[in-house]
């Protein structure tokens, strides 16, 4: 989970722990990099603006790794990115536990944006910054 506000960051690495599954936390860039040196992560959850930059900058970085990635924005409808899933914060857990397996096993994602106020009306669990 690539966020550089620590309450969001540490409430969904918290909440995905609890689903059963190894999340870890980074707060900047240079964490990032380093985190991707050693064992790199199956999938990363991304802020649109990390750490001063769009997530488009800090995506070259992943995708030549490989890596999966998914956006987390608080604006889902000002985010146009191709081939990337863009989910909206606050962040529905169950959306993004189904976004993670498709990523994670490789099929497409279905170009969903999912806004505060379709989650709201649908009654969903959420992890507020």
């Amino acid at each position: 989970m690539a966020d550089d506000v620590p309450v969001f960051r540490r409430a969904l690495v918290r909440q995905l722990e609890v689903l059963g599954m190894d999340a870890h936390g980074v707060e900047d860039l240079e964490t990032l990099e380093a985190s991707l040196e050693g064992s790199p992560p199956g999938a990363v959850l991304l802020d649109w603006h990390f750490g001063g930059r769009t997530a488009e900058a800090v995506l070259e970085l992943l995708r030549a790794r490989w890596i999966p990635t998914i956006i987390l924005t608080g604006d889902p409808e000002g985010v146009a990115i191709t081939g990337v899933p863009v989910l909206g914060k606050p962040v529905e857990l169950r959306l993004l536990r189904l976004q993670l397996a498709e990523v994670l096993s490789g099929a497409p994602h279905r170009h969903e944006k999912h806004s505060t106020a379709e989650r709201s009306a649908r009654g969903s669990s959420t992890v507020e910054e």
